[in-house]
This record gives C-alpha cells, sequence and structure tokens, in this order.
C-alpha cells in the first residue's frame, strides 16, 4: 500500500526524528486558517503592547547595553543575539519541559522581536543622525 503523506506528515516526520517536539507542526494550521484577521490583527497588536512593556522593563534593567555593543561591534552585536535567541528556541522546542518557567517558547521570540525592533529603530537613528550632521556640516561649508 502506497500512501501519501500530506506535506505536514512528511515534516512532523522530519521534525521528530531531530529530536524536535512537533507540537507546533500538528493539525493547529487547519485552526491557523479559520483565525479572522481581525482576531489576528488583535492579538498582534497585544503582543507588541507586551514586547514594548517587556523592553521598557528590561531597558530599565540592563540601561544602553545594547546601544553600546552595537557601537562597539556594529551589526555583529544584534547577530548574535538573534542566534542566541534562535538557539534557545531550538532548545525549548526539543525538551519535554524547561526548568526556567518564566522563558517560554512565545517569551523568547517576543525577545527576538525586540531585538530586531531595536536594531532596526537604531539604524535608523544613526542615518537620522548621519544626515543630520552631513546636512549640518553642508550648511557651515555653504556659508
Amino acid at each position: 500500500m502506497n500512501e501519501t503523506k500530506s506535506t505536514m506528515d512528511r515534516i512532523r516526520e522530519e521534525m521528530k526524528a531531530k529530536g524536535y517536539n512537533v507540537f507546533f507542526v500538528s493539525n493547529n494550521y487547519k485552526i491557523a486558517k479559520k483565525i479572522t484577521k481581525e482576531k489576528f490583527l488583535s492579538k498582534f497588536c497585544e503582543f507588541c503592547e507586551k514586547a514594548i512593556e517587556v523592553k521598557k522593563k528590561k531597558g530599565h534593567d540592563y540601561g544602553d547595553v545594547f546601544e553600546k555593543t552595537y557601537g562597539d561591534y556594529g551589526l555583529l552585536s544584534p547577530i548574535m543575539r538573534f542566534r542566541d535567541k534562535m538557539g534557545r528556541i531550538e532548545t525549548l522546542m526539543k525538551v519535554k519541559s524547561n526548568q526556567v518557567s518564566d522563558e517560554s517558547i512565545k517569551d523568547t521570540i517576543l525577545d527576538l522581536g525586540n531585538y530586531c525592533f531595536m536594531t532596526a529603530a537604531l539604524m535608523e537613528c544613526i542615518e537620522d543622525w548621519k544626515k543630520n550632521t552631513i546636512s549640518i556640516i553642508n550648511d557651515e561649508e555653504s556659508k
């Protein structure tokens, strides 16, 4: 009997063979297709608000270390943080239960998102600063 497997079944088997929990590759994709755009946008906005609150709290606790390390190492700094977070997600997918109870996959994804937005915001700040500085220099030279 030659059974045709769905793409999701093949992915599930491949991930299981690699030792990952496959909770995310289940029938949830069928449910995801039924979620309304309004419900999704509402949850997305809630998550963004949570991300902002987490950023404020961590910014208070850590200070401006992100900006300083970006200043020292450029894009290498956030890339290393992205990799750390991706590694954490992979680890959480492989273990049945994590010992750090307040670090779920969703929390780690939220941190990863914050690092992405912080990087983009910092890059924009630097670009704005450069434009402003060049503008000031050009104004001084034209006098």
